[in-house]
């Protein structure tokens, strides 16, 4: 017997594995799947997704395979790992997939794109869409790229004849940056997003309706309390939203309960580091103890009978040595991880990862070098500016900035949070790179600002909180948890705490100035709108 029967569940309700049965279509991704399509119907060539690590990349690109494979009149192809070592291998490999069949021994690179060209030329003749999907597109090479630049050549007077939906992670907008030939063919270029608190809550309900065999009645339910540090802990990434139930569904088992609670969903999160084996071993040795208690002192009680136990021992062991590698969750930085940091991170702050610097910015349409600053620093002064210039050769002055020009930020300051005021901030989004954080940077508005933060568990974090911090963990974690009206546009996901050991922050060269309570600014500070 299967753990899920256990809780009344037909099939397993939160496996790891991209099910398109199991697809929610969240306002994010039903978004990205309509302009896919369109693209895809219009043939308009390159269209790229980028998403961080656990957003549903891959899930979109399944779904959307699944539905055109209904179609007779479109060809649909999957690369799933991209990285080559050369660009002919590379070549020989979308042969085989275009042309259906291996490359002619010893023939040449000019060969194989010409077999390859009359290969979609005949299928265009018979109206047919040849669709080429590449998963992980991080991992394509400047080589790689420039050659499906080249076979988005192959066209008619009216139409590509290939059309190519690349899925990658946001440092592939570094690799597009240096193509100015491939970027400026990409017709579209979306960005997916973390799911937010109500969207969250949909994602579990119908993962669990989709494998109940019992009705609604029979699923295990959460409490709003439940839903809340479920976003928080997973910062509305799916794949971590579908891990973390998955432990908290072995909770439920390990605990005979029915109701998820905070709590529960909290020692899940905080248990996410811990292997299958010993899980395993956790569980037996609880469920082993809880039989002696029963046993003792209530013998009459018929849930806890020795069959019950040998189903759920045997479904346990079954499961859990049979994903065994499962990946585990990166638990958000928040007040849970600030207590158990003291045995968890090592005494020492973790190392600059920012050496190389903190990233790029495309200069948007009508922004100064004043506010990008103030954006990425929060407050600067001179010699920040003048560190950036450095880094710039091509700006002789601040004025010198024109739409689309890419602005270096070259490394910043390192502050050990044992050298830093105590602060907790609100966070409400969390990016990969600099770029991205100073796009939801704009959107969000000016009570916004980037906080850049690194730990050896996390790597380095580009955070949108709001400017002013809070004093007290209390006030902090009120403030989290508090109903948080239509008026405003984004809820918070989790708090960042400067107390948390282990931790390096960076910013320009007055940053810890700018943690203190703000009476009057600082003169030598500068502190501009977004």
């Amino acid at each position: 017997m299967e753990y899920y029967g256990l809780l009344g569940f037909g099939c397993e309700p939160f496996s790891n594995s991209p099910d398109p049965n199991f697809f929610y279509g969240a306002e994010g991704h039903l978004s990205c799947l309509h302009r896919l399509e369109i693209a895809l119907r219009l043939r308009r060539g390159l269209n790229i997704v980028l998403g961080e690590v656990g957003l549903g990349k891959t899930t979109v690109c399944r779904q959307l395979l699944r539905s055109l494979h209904a179609d007779a009149a479109v060809e649909t192809h999957l690369l799933l790992d991209p990285s080559c070592q050369s660009q002919h291998e590379l070549l020989c490999r979308l042969h085989e997939l275009l042309c259906d069949q291996h490359p002619e021994a010893g023939a040449s690179s000019w060969d194989i794109k010409e077999a390859i060209k009359h290969s979609l030329l005949t299928k265009a003749e018979d109206e047919i869409l040849v669709a080429l999907f590449i998963d992980e597109g991080q991992k394509l090479s400047a080589e790689s790229l420039e050659l499906l630049r080249e076979l988005l050549n192959f066209e008619t007077n009216t139409a590509k004849l290939l059309q190519i939906v690349i899925f990658a992670q946001p440092e592939f907008q570094d690799l597009l940056e240096q193509m100015k030939n491939v970027k400026d063919r990409i017709n579209e270029c979306i960005i997916i997003s973390p799911l937010n608190l109500a969207e969250t809550k949909k994602l579990v309900m119908h993962r669990m309706s989709c494998a109940s065999i019992g009705g609604p009645t029979r699923a295990p339910r959460f409490s709003s309390g439940a839903f809340r540090e479920l976003h928080r802990q997973s910062k509305g990434h799916p794949r971590q939203i579908i891990t973390l139930c998955h432990k908290i569904m072995l909770g439920l088992i390990m605990q005979d309960r029915q109701s998820v609670s905070a709590r529960l969903v909290k020692s899940c999160a905080r248990s996410q580091g811990t292997s299958p084996h010993t899980l395993f071993k956790f569980c037996a040795g609880a469920c082993a103890a809880a039989l002696v208690v029963v046993s003792l002192f209530l013998p009459s009680v018929q849930k806890y009978t020795l069959p019950y136990a040998e189903r759920m021992h045997a479904a346990l062991a079954e499961h859990l040595t049979s994903k065994a590698d499962t990946p585990p969750v990166t638990a958000p930085i928040s007040t849970q991880a600030k207590e158990s940091s003291d045995s968890a991170l090592p005494m020492h702050p973790a190392e600059n990862l920012l050496h190389d610097g903190l990233g790029t910015v495309q200069v948007p349409a009508g922004a100064s070098l004043s506010k990008i600053m103030a954006g990425v620093y929060g407050r600067y002064t001179e010699d920040d500016l003048e560190k950036l210039l450095v880094a710039n050769e091509s700006l002789r002055s601040p004025s010198d900035l024109s739409p689309g020009q890419t602005v270096c930020f070259p490394p910043p300051q390192a502050y050990p949070s044992q050298k830093l005021p105590h602060r907790i901030w609100l966070e409400y989004a969390r990016t990969g790179t600099l770029q991205s954080a100073y796009e939801s940077l704009r959107t969000l508005g000016p009570e916004f600002r980037i906080l850049v933060h690194s730990s050896r568990e996390l790597g380095c974090c580009f955070s949108l909180v709001k400017r002013r911090a809070f004093l007290d963990i209390h006030n902090a974690e009120n403030a989290l948890h508090a109903p948080h009206g239509r008026t405003q546009r984004i809820a918070p996901l989790g708090l960042i705490d400067s107390g948390t050991r282990g931790m390096l922050f960076y910013g320009g060269l007055h940053f810890p100035a700018t943690l203190h309570e703000q009476a009057e600014p600082n003169s030598d500070l500068t502190d501009a709108s977004i």
